[in-house]
């Protein structure tokens, strides 16, 4: 009973911790459709890409247009790890 509950409690806390990467963001970032600017302004707001990185990002698309979420880990500053917390905040 008591793994139960640990379990339960991890599992919750890494759902909530997941949620909080994009907490600005009510909707989903749609990385080819959205225009750069705005591209750029949303990505700062998610926790994980500062505005370094959302420069980046924003640079790949314009140049590798269109890409998949799972692409965003060409770029320098994107590896496995982060991606799988960011990921979540895109459009697919």
């Amino acid at each position: 009973m008591h793994k139960k509950n640990i379990l339960l409690i991890v599992i919750i806390l890494s759902l909530f911790a997941a949620s909080i990467v994009c907490v600005p963001q009510l909707l989903k970032t749609d990385i080819n459709e959205t225009p750069s600017q705005q591209v750029y302004v949303e990505l700062v707001d998610i926790n994980g890409i500062g505005p370094i990185l959302a420069e980046r990002v924003v640079s790949y698309r314009n140049c590798n247009k269109p890409i998949k979420v799972n692409d965003l880990e060409s770029i320098k500053g994107i590896g496995p790890k982060r991606l799988d917390l960011i990921k979540h905040c895109f459009k697919e």
